[in-house]
């Protein structure tokens, strides 16, 4: 067994790393376990236009950046490893990772969600052979050539902007009738000379030799297939919460996000959630902040009384 923690805050992204920084600046022995890289989704996150007291935008990187090392600077601890399981043991709460075991009074699960798979052929066979999910990270690879983004939501159409600053042509692909993104993105996508927005349009097979060259298309309203000469197609239709290791741990919803109450509180006495990861979250860096901030309140005054 590891040092044992006051809290042990699960995810570095915004609700994470704003736990943390309210833990740590409270003197309670914190420790901050992330499997990745730090800043989780915002790390790949290109402008960002809608965060509080940046009014001309901030990159994700750079907001990462600066939010870690506000952490930092009250000395929580920070570890690199994938989160396994987590045990009660007596009043400690036992997280064991792929580095060894941690026990904390208190937990934060701040543990994100990953984009959901579309599931159709072809799929993980191309994957980081033209299959990608990160306009920031892979764009450079598709400068100049033509490129698919499936999902006409907030995250998808930002992304086709990012990419129409290098590919050649963007094709934007929305099963539903309508995108669903706020409306000043899609004012932007639809005046882009690059972009081609396709609804009511399903994907349904990624083909190639080495590479992606093709997507299948389905037409929802004519019901007509067809194919679509590509160089990559970007997947960004939703989330899935990273919670498969807290199944039959605490209380999740039917798509597996963790329950909790107002107070970011789980069913389970100092188990917390927050963020992406938590049911009914509103999927915004703002509302990450505020949930991560309002579980680490909860578990200060958890421990208060324990």
């Amino acid at each position: 067994m590891n040092d044992s923690f006051d809290i042990i805050i699960i995810g570095s992204g915004p609700a994470g790393l704003a736990a943390g920084l309210y833990t740590s600046r409270s003197k309670l022995h914190t420790l901050i376990l992330e499997r990745e890289s730090f800043g989780g989704k915002l790390s790949n996150r290109d402008l960002i236009e809608n965060y509080p007291s940046y009014p001309d935008g901030i990159l994700g990187p750079e907001l990462v950046s600066r939010m870690l090392d506000q952490v930092i600077n009250y000395r929580p601890e920070i570890q690199l490893g994938e989160v396994g399981s987590i045990q009660i043991n007596g009043k400690d709460k036992v997280v064991e990772t792929s580095f060894g075991e941690y026990a904390g009074s208190a937990i934060i699960i701040a543990g994100g969600a990953h984009n959901k798979a579309l599931r159709v052929p072809g799929e993980q066979e191309f994957l980081d052979r033209g299959v990608f999910h990160c306009a920031t990270c892979d764009g450079p690879k598709f400068t100049d050539k033509v490129v698919a983004v499936v999902g006409g939501g907030d995250a998808g159409i930002t992304e086709g902007l990012l990419l129409s600053k290098l590919a050649a042509k963007v094709v934007i692909i929305e099963m539903l009738p309508k995108c669903t993104a706020i409306k000043i993105l899609q004012e932007r996508a639809f005046s882009n000379p690059r972009i081609e927005i396709k609804c009511s349009t399903k994907v349904e097979g990624i083909l190639g030799e080495e590479t992606v060259q093709w997507i299948k298309l389905l037409d929802m309203k004519t019901h007509l297939r067809s194919n679509l000469q590509v160089d990559g197609i970007l997947i960004y239709t939703g989330l899935e919460p990273n919670t498969n290791y807290l199944r039959g741990f605490v209380p999740l919803d039917n798509e597996g996000y963790v329950l909790v109450n107002k107070k970011m509180e789980t069913k389970i006495p100092g188990i917390f959630a927050a963020g992406d990861i938590r049911h009914d979250s509103a999927w915004q860096i703002a509302t990450a902040v505020g949930d991560g901030a309002t579980a680490a309140i909860s578990a200060e005054r958890f421990l208060a009384k324990n």
